[in-house]
């Protein structure tokens, strides 16, 4: 659930979707969208900027993107 108070829009003390349900949600995404399921890595890069570009995404490329920043190992 997301909350419109927390700045992530995550409750805090929740816990984040397991990789298990993410490839269960984007496998469920492209069965409703009659698309087949990407079977590598520049598969599924293909098939994003694709559905990224057909939705009116501003940057549908990786390379449209700014490069981010390494996250510091520090916490």
């Amino acid at each position: 659930m997301t909350s419109p108070t927390h700045p992530r829009g995550i409750e805090p003390g929740a816990r984040r979707p397991t990789v298990r349900q993410i490839y269960a949600l984007a496998a469920a995404l492209a069965e409703r969208l009659g698309e087949e399921f990407p079977a590598s890595a520049a598969d599924a890069s293909a098939l994003i900027e694709r559905l990224r570009t057909e939705s009116g995404h501003p940057a549908p490329r990786l390379e449209d993107t700014p490069r981010r920043r390494p996250r510091s190992r520090e916490r």
